[in-house]
């Protein structure tokens, strides 16, 4: 769905503010821009978007929950060496294969950027709202999963509906 769990939200404003203070965010499967909203309060210039699935960039009206919006796939789109100091990736490792993920999270880690990963645990779902890319990859995720298939991986918090962890930037 193009919404996640709300559990930590609160947190991530905090985190993103100790994380990124120059406020060179990117917020990775934007879906419905909730981080867009909840990031604006302490980032008025706002912060970048990142979305798969063209159609929720006019349905959820993206182009003002972001600074920039950019329609791709982030195994694809080209993050440069500093050009993000946090990176969010808010329910998007279940999305991709374990080696995809894997793959991915440790280009952006080189990038210098830290990488904050929201994850549900123990979620199948398939796909859903004409979207191919709704469907789950790693439906098997759990705290002890998720810190198997990445290390690295510091556990920030968690419950049992979900997990929050972060990857330092490389340099950091």
């Amino acid at each position: 769905m193009p919404y996640s769990f709300g559990y930590f939200d609160t947190n991530i404003d905090a985190f993103a503010r100790a994380l990124a203070p120059t406020g060179k965010i990117l917020d990775v499967g934007a879906g419905a821009g909730k981080f867009g909203w909840i990031l604006k309060k302490s980032f008025p210039d706002g912060i970048d978007g990142l979305e798969i699935f063209n159609p929720y960039i006019d349905q959820f009206n993206l182009l003002t929950a972001y600074k920039n919006i950019y329609h791709g796939d982030i195994r694809l789109f080209p993050v440069g060496v500093g050009e993000y100091d946090l990176i969010l990736m808010g329910d998007i490792v279940e999305h991709l294969s374990v080696r995809a993920a894997q793959i991915t999270i440790a280009r952006l880690v080189d990038t210098g950027a830290h990488v904050l990963v929201m994850a549900p645990y123990l979620y199948p779902q398939g796909e859903c709202h004409d979207n191919e890319h709704e469907a789950h990859l790693q439906p098997d995720i759990t705290r002890e999963v998720f810190l198997d298939r990445y290390p690295g991986a510091l556990l920030l918090l968690d419950n049992d509906q979900q997990g929050v962890f972060l990857f330092r930037g490389k340099d950091r």
